[in-house]
């Protein structure tokens, strides 16, 4: 499932996925964005629009709550930001990066 999460942000819930997995999609989906070669003049980074991803891996809290995982692929995203930006960066619940 994908879904728009906030005004630049998309979130890719990908169920039985491990981190591997999902760091294949998040790259993937990099791949694709950078191969539509839609111009970006004003980027420092290139002159084709690019993402960056960010990948969390885990299940919520018992109770259902999301937010341990959304702050780390939150987390995750600017690390794939300030490590030079066009790629996708993960960790796991419990693991360190």
């Amino acid at each position: 499932m994908a879904a728009r999460y906030g005004g630049e942000e998309f979130a890719c819930v990908l169920p039985e996925t491990d981190l591997d997995g999902a760091l294949a999609v998040g790259a993937g989906i990099e791949q694709a964005v950078r191969g539509l070669q839609i111009e970006h003049a004003d980027s420092d980074v290139s002159n084709a629009v690019t993402v960056s991803v960010g990948v969390s891996m885990g299940l919520p809290d018992r109770n259902g709550d999301p937010t341990r995982l959304l702050a780390l692929a939150d987390a995750q995203l600017y690390r794939a930001k300030y490590s030079g930006r066009g790629r996708a960066c993960g960790a796991a619940l419990g693991v360190k990066a």
